[in-house]
């Protein structure tokens, strides 16, 4: 689920939306683009920003890790709550085109069971949104919230 740096996203996009393009794009209807590094990450909000926007997204499944309230290796950045990330995110897609946020996936790696589930409790009620641990619960309930979200 990454590698730790802040939270991050994934960019859906639908296949039919553009003219096929990489090998990979013809596989399936959904094309699932990941994102190194966070808006909020003082050495990476570029790159990820440039990723959001070129992905032109459907909509967004926010990435974070359970317990994070700073950037790693930035420890005088404090990440803004779940809730106020989502609106960023959402806000910096709707420069280029109006995305928003279907899920949070929620790293709970290092909690045991009962904590990890408090924890996606909680970033869902911070959120309103659906959150699971798509790695330690399965990944149906995100999944489903994404195509829920998706137009058409």
């Amino acid at each position: 689920m990454g590698h730790g740096r802040g939270p991050r996203d994934l960019r859906l996009r639908r296949r039919c939306r553009r003219p096929p393009g990489p090998r990979g794009a013809t596989r399936g209807d959904l094309l699932w683009l990941e994102g190194q590094g966070s808006i909020y990450h003082p050495a990476y909000s570029g790159v990820t920003l440039g990723l959001l926007h070129g992905s032109s997204a459907d909509a967004l499944v926010l990435c974070h890790r359970a317990g994070r309230t700073a950037v790693v290796d930035y420890p005088g950045t404090p990440l803004p709550p779940l809730a106020e990330i989502v609106r960023g995110y959402e806000q910096a897609a709707g420069w280029v085109r109006p995305a928003r946020v279907a899920a949070v996936a929620l790293n709970t790696a290092g909690l045991d069971d009962d904590a990890a589930r408090r924890a996606v409790d909680d970033a869902a009620a911070q959120t309103g949104l659906v959150a699971d641990d798509v790695v330690r619960f399965g990944s149906g309930r995100v999944l489903d919230a994404v195509l829920a979200a998706l137009p058409g």
